[in-house]
């Protein structure tokens, strides 16, 4: 799947469709992993990336896989600004986002 963001609005609707059927991705024993859960495991993931390969400060997509873990495909956000990326996830992987 190639996904191409300009700002946040299209990876929320991204994310809005991936996870609802994530079929048993990214999931616990008990079921899926709840927002929370994903929201500190991608903040983990933004968070421990040096400044030169982080992809939160990256401007084209190219550091979009960085550390990538196998069960969920993070979404960086933007320091603040505004950014066009383009990235290749792996088909049904579910993907997460900062919100």
């Amino acid at each position: 799947m190639r996904i191409t963001t300009a700002g946040a609005g299209i990876a929320a609707v991204a994310l809005v469709a991936t996870l609802a059927g994530c079929g048993g991705r990214a999931a616990t024993a008990e079921g899926r992993l709840s927002s929370e859960e994903l929201q500190g495991r991608w903040w983990t993931w933004a968070s421990t990336e040096p400044a030169p390969t982080n992809p939160v400060g990256d401007e084209d997509g190219s550091a979009c896989g960085r550390n990538q873990p196998e069960d969920v495909w993070f979404l960086a956000g933007t320091f603040g600004t505004q950014a066009e990326r383009t990235c290749a996830v792996p088909e049904g992987v579910p993907l997460a986002f900062p919100w």
